[in-house]
């Protein structure tokens, strides 16, 4: 079993494309490119973490889309991603607001954040895992060895294994 981390997926959303420079034609061809990416690496026995904006659209299209992902499927909501029961009764195992995830292996064992939006305000050890900027860069406010932007256009539209992300900064 492995985990696996995603965001921003904006499923149905066909301004995304536009707003982000998405290399889609259109909305389908989006949705099914990034369920075929999900697909490709997250196993069913495998957890999958959406750090929000899942899906905006039609509600009826959601749980069809969930259906078709693999994983055990954990939804940190953002700011698109309103309703908790809508979204468990979707097909999510698990929605929450935040967690927090301390490894125990690995070089430093430091606590991570997993958010939508960037987090300020961490304690030292703490790092942060989070989407909502998409293709941006965070400012001068932030610490980037302490951050993470997992953001599908910044993860080539493919869920990204934690550990390797855990690697890639050095945590």
């Amino acid at each position: 079993m492995k985990t696996f981390i995603i965001s921003d997926t904006h499923f149905n959303h066909e301004n995304v494309i536009r707003y982000s420079n998405r290399p889609y034609s259109s909305v389908e061809e989006m949705n099914e490119f990034l369920i075929a990416n999900w697909n490709d690496v997250v196993g069913a026995d495998d957890v999958i973490i959406c750090l929000g904006d899942f899906a905006l659209g039609k509600k009826e299209d959601i749980p069809g889309i969930v259906a078709r992902l693999n994983g055990i499927k954990i939804l940190v909501r953002g700011n698109h991603d309103r309703n908790k029961s809508f979204y468990e009764k979707c097909g999510f195992n698990f929605v929450c607001n935040d967690m927090k995830y301390t490894p125990l292996s690995g070089r430093n064992n430091r606590p991570i954040i997993f958010s939508h939006h960037p987090r300020l305000g961490m304690s030292i050890d703490e790092v942060n895992i989070h989407g909502h900027i998409h293709e941006k860069e965070l400012d001068e406010t932030f610490d980037h060895n302490r951050y993470f932007n997992a953001s599908v256009e910044n993860i080539n539209y493919t869920p990204i294994d934690l550990q390797e992300i855990i690697k890639q900064k050095g945590w």
